[in-house]
């Protein structure tokens, strides 16, 4: 079975495009809790930190990781489609 490497790269790229923004809208409506939530990922307890939000924000950031994930997604099925 071969995988289509721009069709797997696409719904990669909107998969984490809708992560990325339910995660924003996470931390931005409980921004307490997805602190306290942060630094336990990170081992920490440093809580001096603040977050930041604003629209130019959110938008690179969810281009960046759209093309990046999508470019994963690609090169997944392409190396799968090669070892097959």
């Amino acid at each position: 079975m071969k995988i289509q490497p721009l069709t797997s790269g696409i719904a990669t790229a909107i998969g984490f495009a809708i992560v990325w923004t339910l995660c924003f809208i996470l931390v931005w409506a409980l921004p307490a809790l997805s602190m306290n939530i942060f630094a336990d990922m990170m081992h920490s307890s440093d809580m001096n930190m603040q977050w930041h939000f604003g629209v130019s924000g959110f938008v690179i950031e969810l281009l960046a990781w759209s093309i990046i994930s999508g470019f994963t997604g690609w090169l997944i099925a392409v190396f799968y489609n090669r070892l097959s």
